[in-house]
């Protein structure tokens, strides 16, 4: 359930910023659209590690919070990149729709 509710926020908040964007005459989205999907969830998830880190983790040795840092960093990266390739597939396909239902005049 959760994983659904993250990509329809996702689908929401990349549609919405690409509206804008497009709206105020600004037409180079895509990399826009990926880092909105992207880079808000990397930034939680940095957030939470680090929180995680300070708080939750009983600090053993010097090298268990660096591998901890390395191996979460790597994971928040690759949930990152997921998360912005499906914003961007969802902007495309808003601005594949809103383009395909225009007429030529």
């Amino acid at each position: 359930i959760t994983a659904s509710l993250l990509f329809i926020v996702i689908f929401e908040t990349s549609i919405i910023s690409t509206y804008l964007r497009l709206n105020s005459g600004d037409y180079r989205w895509q990399w826009k659209s990926f880092f909105i999907g992207g880079g808000s969830i990397f930034i939680y998830l940095m957030t939470y590690t680090i929180y995680y880190l300070i708080f939750k983790i009983k600090k053993v040795d010097v090298i268990s919070p660096i591998l901890y840092i390395v191996y979460a960093t790597t994971l928040n990266v690759l949930v990152a990149v997921a998360c912005g390739s499906f914003a961007l597939v969802s902007s495309s396909w808003f601005v594949f729709s809103i383009y395909s239902s225009m007429k030529n005049e």
